[in-house]
């Protein structure tokens, strides 16, 4: 686990105030419809999940997967070349968290 954590310290610094104007057009244009689509198959999965056909520990880690996804999706537009670095380590972060 301490090597995914240095790759995004280092990531950081080597982005770390570079701008990308197609990176932001991606994300000011098709995050919002990738947030929606994976927001549709979560809600999905929580639906299908309900009937308890579906183990507990793959439950988990759907859980943990919209856990991280929704670091970014709750708001897609404060997604910037200049911020993805952190919301990157924030959505792995959450992902971690939800799968202790």
């Amino acid at each position: 686990m301490k090597l995914p954590l240095l790759a995004v310290a280092v990531l950081a610094l080597a982005l770390g105030g570079c701008q990308n104007s197609k990176f932001d057009a991606f994300t000011a244009k098709d995050l919002p419809k990738v947030c929606a689509g994976l927001g549709q198959a979560y809600a999905g999965f929580v639906i299908v999940a309900s009937t308890g056909k579906i183990k507990a520990d793959v439950v988990k880690k759907a859980n943990a997967a919209w856990a991280a996804a929704d670091v970014i999706c709750k708001d897609p537009a404060s997604v910037t070349s200049s911020t993805a670095v952190v919301k990157v380590a924030q959505a792995y972060a959450a992902l971690i968290s939800a799968l202790k």
